[in-house]
C-alpha cells in the first residue's frame, strides 16, 4: 500500500506554493490531518485525492457524513506546515 498522502496535480502544488514530498495540513469542517504532498498528474486541477484505509494519518477523520451525503464532496482547506 502506498501509505497516506495528499495527491495533487502539479499545477495545484505550484498554485498553493507547496513542494512535492513536503508536508501540508489538510483542514475539513470536521478535523485536520498533516499529510505528505504527492505530485499526481492524474488528479484533476482543483481537486485532491487522499487514499483511504492506508497506514499513517487517516483520511476518515476529515469526513463529515452529513456534508458528504448532501454533496458527495468534502471541502478542505490547505495550510502550509513550517519545515
Amino acid at each position: 500500500a502506498p501509505g497516506d498522502g495528499l495527491h495533487l496535480h502539479p499545477g495545484e502544488i505550484e498554485r498553493h506554493g507547496l513542494t512535492a514530498g513536503g508536508q501540508v495540513k489538510v483542514v475539513s469542517q470536521r478535523s485536520s490531518v498533516t499529510l505528505t504532498v504527492v505530485e499526481d498528474a492524474s488528479v484533476a486541477r482543483g481537486s485532491a485525492f487522499v487514499p483511504f484505509a492506508q497506514a499513517g494519518a487517516s483520511a476518515a477523520t476529515l469526513l463529515d457524513l452529513d456534508e458528504l451525503t448532501a454533496s458527495g464532496i468534502v471541502k478542505v482547506r490547505l495550510e502550509t506546515v513550517a519545515e
